[in-house]
């Protein structure tokens, strides 16, 4: 995918979110983005997704429902020399007892912080931005309430990317937690063909915590009104977090199928579609979860080192491995059915989930079963009330 077609879906997708009363946010003069929990009292800054902030001043964002707070302040150069500095100042102005560490996070290094102050105690990150900017980040909670919000403030924190080409890599919470290690040599066949690929040696422990944190975050809200949109983001930060691990994988497997495919049929992207779907349809089936505040989604890397899985694991595998090659798709989960599905943008015959765009038309992507070994466009008639179907548009 090209960086201009990746820069335009992602404007899109950032658009549909604000539409949706999520709280994905991307500052265009400073090229960050967060994908924060739903309920942050954004309104004042947010308009359309896009967050207006000014250089060297502090805005401070609350959440509606828990006790928890979002400092965001833009700092530049001539006023502070590094990010470093930047932190430490920010720190220090607010009378925070701390500690803190330098990690590599995207090739650059950042520096995070655990602290306390009067307001309460938290977490503090600074990162590089461009044009020699600093972004200093604080989320905390007051101190009695510290522990019950842990989850929901690292989730908050990891949801940072700065630059568009980083989005679909690990946080920085994550990065500095499971930092990387070694390189690990994978294989797996898809369709009989053998493919060769790489992972980190941690990327197996970091992608089930985050799978852990996300799942948890996405429990509180379980009675609230925001649900549905907090069940989109629990799909999409698994999403954004899985992709840069399994990039690699992706890339060797798109050189050899969709290769394949491209020379050997008339509809490239329906047999490679096919062929990704197939693939996937054979997995050992396994629900994760001991008991039932686990959830029952195994990570992506686990996926696809041979570990059982469920629907939902396997539906947005595929979407990633349809977008690693340019394609559309996402996924689509139904609490009715307890059950997921993935979709795509195909011009082919089948069972279809509309989406409504901005100017009130629509657009139809094949909706596929992974857990049976059908074809695209076929699925469970006693599944059938689009209704009862919520889509998780992914970035």
């Amino acid at each position: 995918m090209t960086r201009y077609k990746f820069l335009m879906i992602l404007i899109c997708l950032i658009s549909l979110l604000s539409l949706a009363n999520a709280e994905s946010i991307y500052s265009k003069n400073y090229d960050f983005y967060l994908d924060i929990p739903e309920g942050y009292h954004t309104e004042q800054l947010v308009k359309n997704g896009q967050i207006f902030l000014k250089n060297d001043v502090p805005v401070l964002i609350q959440h509606d429902i828990l006790p928890v707070s979002l400092i965001l302040k833009p700092c530049t150069q001539k006023k502070y020399k590094s990010a470093e500095n930047a932190l430490t100042e920010n720190l220090k102005s607010l009378q925070a007892e701390y500690e803190y560490s330098d990690f590599n996070w995207n090739d650059t290094t950042c520096y995070f912080s655990q602290f306390k102050m009067s307001a309460g105690e938290g977490f503090a990150l600074c990162v590089p931005l461009k044009d020699n900017n600093f972004l200093f980040l604080i989320c905390f909670a007051s101190s009695d309430s510290f522990d019950a919000c842990f989850n929901f403030i690292c989730s908050t924190i990891n949801s940072l990317s700065v630059g568009f080409e980083n989005y679909n890599k690990p946080g920085p919470f994550i990065s500095f937690y499971h930092p990387r290690e070694k390189e690990k040599k994978i294989n797996f066949t898809i369709d009989n063909n053998l493919i060769d690929g790489s992972i980190d040696e941690v990327d197996e422990e970091a992608a089930q915590f985050i799978v852990d944190l996300e799942f948890s975050v996405l429990t509180l809200y379980v009675q609230h009104p925001l649900v549905f949109d907090a069940w989109s983001r629990f799909y999409r930060m698994i999403y954004r977090d899985s992709f840069g691990r399994l990039e690699n994988c992706m890339q060797n497997a798109n050189d050899k199928i969709y290769a394949d495919a491209i020379f050997s049929s008339k509809n490239p992207e329906l047999k490679y579609a096919q062929t990704i779907l197939s693939w996937v349809q054979n997995f050992d089936y396994k629900r994760d979860n001991e008991k039932a505040s686990d959830s029952d989604f195994t990570n992506l890397v686990s996926c696809i080192t041979g570990k059982g899985c469920d629907c939902d694991s396997r539906s947005l595998l595929v979407s990633m491995f349809l977008r690693s090659a340019g394609l559309e798709s996402f996924i689509i989960y139904s609490p009715d059915y307890s059950h997921a599905m993935t979709t795509v943008y195909l011009d082919a015959p089948g069972q279809s989930f509309s989406i409504q765009l901005s100017d009130g038309s629509t657009k139809d992507y094949l909706m596929g079963e992974t857990t049976d070994k059908v074809t695209w466009g076929m699925i469970p008639q006693q599944m059938a009330d689009r209704s009862k179907w919520h889509p998780a548009i992914l970035p």
